[in-house]
Parts: structure tokens; C-alpha cells; sequence
């Protein structure tokens, strides 16, 4: 990840989208359907991604392939 994002420990859901390369809609979505944990607050709108849980989302996602990768080889 970023050098600017690893000292943080939240994230703003935006930022997430950034470091992840995807949409908006994307990423509210796995919000929803609690594929990205977040933090909330008392009082406070704000939605935030934990760094750390942002990490464990993508180790648990990643898929090693036996074919080299690539898409339908």
C-alpha cells in the first residue's frame, strides 16, 4: 500500500477506493454486504477502513493459481 496510508490506521472509504483500484459503488457495496468491516463512531457520520483489516480482506481474497496466472488460459 501507499507510504501515505500505512501510518494511518483508518481510512476513509474514498481512500480505500484508491488504494484498491476500484469504484465507488464498488466499495460501498462490500461496505453493505460487510465485506470491508468499518469503524463508526458516536455521533459522527463517518464511515472509516481499518488499514489493518483492509490487509486481511486482500490476504484472504488472494488466490494463487496453478496455470500462471491470467485470465482463461
Amino acid at each position: 500500500m501507499n507510504n501515505t496510508h500505512t501510518d494511518k490506521l483508518l481510512i476513509t472509504p474514498m481512500e480505500a477506493c484508491k488504494l484498491l483500484g476500484v469504484g465507488r459503488t464498488t466499495m460501498y457495496s462490500w461496505i453493505k454486504n460487510k465485506t470491508i468491516p468499518v469503524v463508526r463512531f458516536p455521533h459522527c457520520r463517518n464511515v472509516y477502513i481499518s488499514v489493518d483489516a483492509l490487509r486481511e480482506m486482500i490476504r484472504e481474497n488472494t488466490i494463487i493459481s496453478d496455470n500462471g496466472g491470467g485470465c482463461n488460459e
